[in-house]
């Protein structure tokens, strides 16, 4: 009676038909089953491999882009410390041209070391964090205490952070967290330094201006607002 078993339809590696029977219900033989498995397996781990390849150099892209923020934030902070232009190409440290230190220089210079350095838990340990991070040739005659640092950025931000929305009229919006020190409370900080109410201000419009209005104070003092969707942002006064 003649085999009625079919040989295998892979080749060898010198490219000859291999002469192996296949194994029953398959087109291959035993040895070309376990070459096809093992392919596969190397598939499978190359493929991990390269999920894990794109995956760490989405990782290391992430890690880049923080250090460059982290190091864009400290030239600033350099540059308010040092009274250099902030529009100028070279860095603190390089910067050869005239310097002009501001009180207001300080102060932002400052916050920015804090939140960089930070969280601290009390003023003490806010105030060690930036003697070591200011190098002494950068640190200014005056160093103010902390807590008039975070004061400081509060009050610019209550005066430059005014907006517009047809449906809330002027408003600020909410101290962000890092004008907030991690020994304050934000209930604490509203409470002795409200946000501003804009009840007696009125506004119109700023020429053909279709992002700004001019506002004007019960005093007269006028002052250019941007305008803001009023879903975007919540109003703190009514």
């Amino acid at each position: 009676m003649s085999d009625e078993r079919e040989l295998c339809t892979a080749t060898t590696k010198s490219g000859e038909p291999c002469k192996a029977y296949a194994l029953p219900g398959e087109t291959v033989c035993f040895a070309h089953v376990r070459t096809g498995e093992a392919a596969s397996e190397h598939g499978r781990r190359a493929q991990v491999a390269q999920v894990r390849s794109r995956r760490a150099k989405k990782l290391n892209a992430n890690a880049l882009r923080r250090d460059v923020t982290e190091v864009r934030a400290l030239d600033i902070a350099a540059r308010c410390l040092s009274g250099v232009p902030l529009h100028q190409p070279n860095s603190a440290r390089t910067y050869l041209g005239p310097r002009r230190l501001t009180d207001e220089g300080v102060y932002v210079g400052l916050l920015i070391l804090l939140v960089l350095t930070g969280p601290h838990p009390t003023p003490s340990a806010a105030r060690s964090a930036l003697e070591e991070a200011i190098p002494p040739s950068l640190r200014p005659a005056y160093m103010p205490p902390v807590e008039d640092v975070y004061r400081a950025g509060r009050a610019e931000w209550r005066k430059a952070s005014v907006m517009y929305s047809e449906a809330n009229g002027l408003f600020v919006n909410d101290y962000p967290p890092n004008l907030i020190a991690p020994w304050e409370t934000v209930n604490e900080v509203l409470r002795n330094e409200p946000l501003p109410k804009f009840e007696e201000w009125t506004t119109e419009p700023l020429g053909d201006s279709p992002t700004h209005v001019l506002a004007r104070s019960s005093d007269g003092d006028a002052v250019i607002v941007r305008r803001a969707e009023a879903e975007k942002f919540s109003a703190t006064v009514a």
